[in-house]
């Protein structure tokens, strides 16, 4: 393909695989905050974890992790809102990043309520 003057398709095979690294890095950054926001396992909805990210009032003060978790959801999602987000943690639910996995705790009224677990805790449901 090069000799007729077209790109090197091994060049967007490099690219989709610095990609697919950004996304396990990020997913990996993501699991790992979100068990700081919840060490309990009760479960946090995308709006909530939306709404304690990316507060509205810019005086509330944010932890450390808080920075980094949003950099990590910006990094994965088109934009930073819950519907976004919540598609995104569906798309990456049971999948296996830096020592854990998310998984849906429960459902009310419509809304997912998400946790992180260790590895350990998988099964083959």
């Amino acid at each position: 393909m090069v000799w007729i003057g077209l790109p090197d398709p091994g060049d967007s095979r490099i690219a989709l695989e610095d990609q697919a690294d950004l996304a396990v890095e990020a997913m990996g950054s993501l699991l790992t905050c979100w068990q700081r926001l919840d060490p309990e396992r009760r479960g946090l909805t995308a709006a909530e974890v939306i709404a304690l990210i990316f507060p509205k009032d810019t005086r509330v003060p944010v932890q450390d992790f808080h920075r980094e978790m949003k950099a990590a959801i910006e990094s994965l999602a088109r934009r930073p809102d819950a519907t976004c987000l919540g598609n995104l943690l569906r798309t990456y639910r049971r999948r296996i990043f830096a020592g854990c996995f998310i998984d849906q705790v429960s459902t009310k009224q419509r809304a997912a309520r998400w946790a992180v677990f260790p590895t350990s805790r998988f099964q083959n449901d």
